[in-house]
């Protein structure tokens, strides 16, 4: 994998640099192909930069603290359940839209 080949701080640099590249190019994208395309590799490198993150701070944390690690992770759940929580549009029953 390559966060082992790289080492897991050059290859966060990467993907995150590669995911604010397909950012702006999806605003610049005019075809339905190429919206799908960005979009795909979107997801890949926000699944790239996810799976880093979690190993180095695990890493970097369970070395420093245990319970450091398990507070910091907890904390971030909770945040992220707030904020899913406060989101202004529930899709619940309705149909999923076609991009044309």
């Amino acid at each position: 994998m390559g966060i082992n080949f790289l080492g897991r701080r050059l290859s966060l640099s990467i993907t995150m640099g590669c995911t604010a590249l397909f950012f702006l190019l999806l605003n610049i994208c005019t075809s339905s192909a190429g919206l799908i395309g960005f979009l795909f590799m979107l997801r890949a490198l926000v699944a790239a930069n996810f799976n880093t993150v979690y190993i180095y701070t695990a890493e970097v944390l369970m070395s420093a603290s245990i319970l450091g690690a398990l507070c910091l992770f907890s904390s971030v759940c909770v945040v992220c359940a707030i904020s899913a929580f406060t989101l202004p549009i529930e899709t619940k029953g309705r149909a999923l839209q076609q991009i044309k």
